[in-house]
């Protein structure tokens, strides 16, 4: 579904786009966006921003936090803070496991995770039976495109992956593992789909990551899978996602997580949906319909 680009007015709002050394096609996709809508476009990069408090004001501008570092986070609420408009972000501050709670609390079917830690044995064996035993899945949060994101199919490989995280100050989360399950990924504003897709498996490994030719997109998930993304982002008081699914040989659906911000760029430009320029409108909109 291709979005279609809206012209605003020369006293539109900037767009202040916040970056930690990310993607550089993201930042190119939102310059093309507001370029296409005569709106100005401002890179700040986090590591050089200068800090200037409440002596600058932003009514009626708006922000995107592309990155995901402390600093990039520092960043966009000092623009909030001066008035700049962003996307609602009402994620918990308690991490992953956190999340999981708060879109299991609102009926989203996700995949049964527990955060675990290597001092207690009888609490690490406690846990993998409460997931349904072994295989499960080791994750170290923050990773992208799949790293950090590990396969214990033993005792011995989960105590030593959990006893070496544990002594390097991580605290892992240990989930479920669903064999020969199809992986999609949605790209969530609001209360719609922008863009989905099935990610592809790779030989020899039992993570998924996202198709690399315009072939892999021409499928979008199944309504069940898009209504579950779209509750899932909704859940943590968000306004835009890239929001993984698993579906399961027998049909059974798991929210794995929402990744806000996601990395989409890649995505938009092989599917030819205008992702970019979907969430600026979304901005301009709150600005303007205030």
């Amino acid at each position: 579904m291709s979005v279609r680009a809206r012209t605003y007015p020369r006293d539109m709002p900037k767009l202040h786009f916040v970056t930690d050394g990310g993607p550089p096609a993201t930042r190119e996709l939102f310059r093309s966006a507001c370029l296409a809508r005569d709106l100005e476009f401002v890179t700040h990069r986090a590591r050089s921003y200068e800090f200037l408090g409440e002596s600058v004001e932003r009514p009626g501008e708006v922000f995107y936090q592309a990155g995901v570092s402390g600093l990039a986070s520092a960043v966009a609420r000092e623009l909030a803070g001066q008035g700049a408009t962003g996307l609602r972000d009402g994620r918990l501050a308690g991490g992953p496991a956190a999340s999981v709670h708060q879109m299991q609390q609102a009926g989203v079917p996700v995949l049964a995770c527990s955060l675990c830690s290597g001092h207690n044995r009888g609490a690490v064996n406690r846990t993998v039976e409460r997931l349904g035993g072994l295989p499960v899945v080791v994750k170290v949060p923050g990773g992208e495109g799949g790293i950090g994101v590990m396969l214990a199919e033993t005792k011995p490989a989960l105590f030593g992956l959990i006893d070496y995280l544990t002594a390097a100050g991580v605290v892992p989360l240990l989930s479920a593992f669903v064999p020969d399950a199809i992986h999609w990924r949605c790209i969530v504003l609001g209360e719609r789909v922008l863009l989905s897709y099935r990610n592809e498996m790779v030989p020899d490994d039992f993570r998924t990551h996202a198709p690399t030719t315009a072939a892999g997109y021409v499928e979008d998930a199944p309504e069940d899978v898009s209504v579950a993304a779209v509750r899932a982002v909704i859940s943590l008081g968000l306004d835009f996602g890239g929001v993984d699914v698993l579906v399961g040989k027998t049909g059974d659906m798991h929210v794995l997580e929402v990744n806000s911000p996601c990395n989409f760029a890649e995505a938009q430009q092989l599917a030819g949906v205008d992702v970019a320029g979907a969430v600026v409108d979304q901005l301009v909109a709150r600005v303007t319909q205030r």
